[in-house]
């Protein structure tokens, strides 16, 4: 299927060195500068999760998207 959705929203997730978890929300379908400047910094082998996706399809329904895991090489 060739389906085309439209990301309206979606939260980055970023887990410190003592495992806990720090949102960083952006209200479009691009990173915010905050979200670009902690994975910038980020050392290889890190990990963060792209989650609360909101995603509108071509019906106009608006769904939540299943959590992404990012790892960074």
């Amino acid at each position: 299927l060739n389906i085309d959705y439209k990301v309206v929203s979606f939260e980055c997730n970023f887990v410190d060195a003592m495992g806990d978890y720090h949102p960083e929300v952006s209200n479009s379908s691009q990173f915010t500068e905050k979200q670009k400047d902690r994975i910038r910094r980020m050392q290889h082998g890190k990990q963060f999760f792209i989650t609360n996706v909101k995603a509108t399809g071509p019906d106009g329904i608006t769904r939540t998207i299943a959590p992404i895991q990012v790892v960074i090489n």
